[in-house]
């Protein structure tokens, strides 16, 4: 990919003696900055601190001027008091942007040169450290893009081509029992007879506060789909955003919004597929 550099750093690395280190920002999906430098002390370059590692790896980096995705491994040993297992369990990694560029470290006035940009793929969580692969932006090249055309509605519900406001169909409710981490009780009266199978919880507080997961059963216990990352304690609140079936009759009568329907009923299904002549 093109870069640019400034004269200083350039003559710099033209030079026989370089002071160069490498520095990688990450930003959280929960929008907390972390930065990290291979350097030996710590390096404070354009309001972030980043913090030197004692261990850690990272695959070298290959350039390349087609459109083939610049992917990369590295690893990072959990001895930070910025990653921990609490934070990577709750998912706030998964897809984190992250920048990768060099300074001299001598003269950060230099400026820097950015060696990729992109995002977090896949991480493997061990005892002490953790494995992660760097995805540069041109992996979204490789992501098939467009509709499938389904019975069903593709909108995801209350977004922008839904139309509904979420804030229409959540209730705050309070957890009252808990059997595990993907079942709990509520009082009876706090959802009322509202759908919320296909919704979701989202905690406020608690140790899931800011975590979410879809709901898979609703009475006045909850099933979620998959357990929450941490436990589920007495009094942890949370929101919990009503379910919707995706169908032409769920939006028409519950919600009275067949305008914004992002379906196609009427699409033959497989049962047309398979049909085949009558002898009659």
């Amino acid at each position: 990919m093109p870069r640019s550099i400034s004269t200083n750093l350039l003559t710099h690395y033209a030079g026989e003696v370089r002071t160069i280190a490498r520095c990688w920002k990450i930003t959280r999906t929960d929008s907390v900055v972390l930065g990290f430098t291979d350097h030996d002390q710590d390096i404070v370059y354009d309001g972030t601190t980043y913090e030197a590692l004692s261990s850690g790896s990272m695959t070298n980096i290959e350039a390349n001027d087609n459109l083939a995705a610049d992917n990369l491994n590295f690893e990072m040993v959990l001895n930070s008091e910025k990653i921990t297992k609490t934070d990577v369990i709750a998912g706030r990694y998964e897809k984190a942007k992250m920048w990768i560029f060099e300074v001299n470290y001598e003269a950060l006035t230099d400026g820097h040169v950015t060696l990729a940009y992109g995002y977090i793929g896949e991480i493997t969580l061990h005892d002490t450290y953790i494995s992660a692969e760097f995805r540069s932006l041109s992996q979204l090249l490789q992501n098939n893009i467009g509709r499938v055309y389904l019975p069903t509605c593709d909108a995801k519900f209350c977004d922008s081509r839904c139309g509904l406001t979420e804030s229409s169909y959540t209730t705050p409710a309070t957890v009252t029992a808990v059997t595990d981490r993907s079942e709990f009780s509520i009082a009876a009266t706090a959802g009322g007879s509202t759908d919320y199978i296909n919704g979701r919880v989202e905690f406020t507080s608690g140790d899931n506060d800011g975590l979410s997961m879809e709901i898979k059963q609703w009475t006045s216990t909850i099933k979620l789909v998959l357990p929450m990352p941490f436990n589920i304690t007495v009094g942890d609140t949370f929101n919990m955003i009503e379910g919707c079936k995706k169908t032409k009759d769920e939006c028409k009568n519950r919600f009275n919004n067949l305008v914004n329907f992002r379906g196609f009923p009427d699409v033959p299904g497989v049962d047309k597929m398979l049909q085949y002549p009558s002898l009659h």
